[in-house]
């Protein structure tokens, strides 16, 4: 047996009505469940958020790794020119 919370009066713990003060008891069933609800939903967007904040982070890390197309092109031009230099030097 519990109390009810309006009266004070022993109900039966299944009751969705107080037979004393014909007050409902489902709303405080519903407020435990949005309230569980409300957690969880949180826990999943805080969880999911940090996923995507870890994804980011970790392709921002690779690609200031990896050295971007330009800078390639740009390392292959200069090589190139070395070794015509290298080259026009052993021709003489």
């Amino acid at each position: 047996m519990k109390k009810c919370p309006y009266c004070a009066e022993e109900i039966k713990p299944e009751a969705v009505k107080c037979k004393h003060c014909q007050s409902e008891l489902i709303i405080n069933n519903k407020k435990r469940i949005n309230e569980n609800t409300d957690s969880v939903v949180s826990r999943i967007l805080v969880t999911g958020s940090l996923m995507f904040i870890a994804y980011l982070v970790f392709q921002n890390l690779v690609s200031l790794s990896q050295p971007s197309f330009p800078e390639m092109e740009q390392e292959v031009r200069e090589s190139e020119a070395r070794l015509e230099k290298l080259r026009q030097a052993f021709d003489e």
